[in-house]
């Protein structure tokens, strides 16, 4: 989760794209539609709803979030759209892979409630709800990819199986706060929300692939890539 106030701005990405520029991969669309405050007003409402239902599946399909939630996937369409061109004016001759979402509730019959490390207090019934979003954004991602000539990266379909609602031996994904599976400790400043969820010594993993998920996202780009003609260096 970022510190209070929001990370340090940073210059962007697109600027270090030249025409020399031979390779770019480029994730996208989590952080545009909102996805963190998506599973946050889910963990509240299904505190509120204790356990029970579907809240937060009728507040974005039916309710009030819902037209702000399509506006969002809408403008993730365009700012695609527009950066995937910004690349190609930038670097005519450069190979593109769009990197796709793992699988974070593949399992339509969800997980148990309460556990942190999976997805906290979301219902079990609104957890279709957040892989139907989480589909969604694939599909503009995909989509927008093919239209510019770009490579889309699958990274969902493999990992089916994998996501946070799995085994710990087979998951691939974190929960909302976790064991870290790498090396090394967590060194951002906990958000309020992290330091209010009750899981002492976990850090705020907050539905990131963990060591196994990230290894796997990394073989799937380079062997995109190596498609593309990529060679290694």
């Amino acid at each position: 989760m970022p510190p209070k106030g929001g990370w340090a701005p940073r210059p962007a990405q697109i600027e270090a794209v030249t025409a020399s520029t031979d390779l770019v991969t480029l994730g996208i669309g989590g952080n545009s539609v909102g996805f963190v405050d998506v599973v946050t007003r889910c963990i509240e409402q299904g505190i509120a709803s204790l356990g029970t239902g579907s809240p937060c599946t009728t507040h974005y399909t039916r309710g009030s979030g819902a037209r702000p939630l399509d506006g969002r996937i809408a403008a993730l369409e365009a700012d695609l759209a527009t950066t995937l061109k910004n690349i190609r004016t930038r670097a005519p001759h450069a190979k593109v892979a769009v990197v796709g979402y793992p699988a974070v509730v593949a399992d339509r019959t969800g997980c148990s409630f309460g556990s942190w490390r999976r997805l906290g207090t979301v219902t079990r019934g609104d957890m279709p709800f957040l892989d139907d979003l989480e589909r969604r954004v694939n599909t503009v991602l995909r989509t927008q990819a093919q239209r510019a000539g770009a490579a889309y990266v699958d990274t969902y379909t493999s990992s089916t199986g994998h996501g946070v609602c799995a085994a710990p031996d087979q998951r691939w994904m974190y929960g909302i706060k976790d064991d870290l599976t790498g090396p090394g400790t967590q060194s951002d400043t906990p958000s309020a929300l992290c330091r209010s969820i009750p899981a002492p010594g976990e850090a705020c993993t907050f539905l990131h692939p963990n060591l196994r998920g990230t290894t796997h996202q990394a073989d799937l780009v380079t062997r995109t890539l190596t498609a593309l003609g990529a060679t290694r260096r």
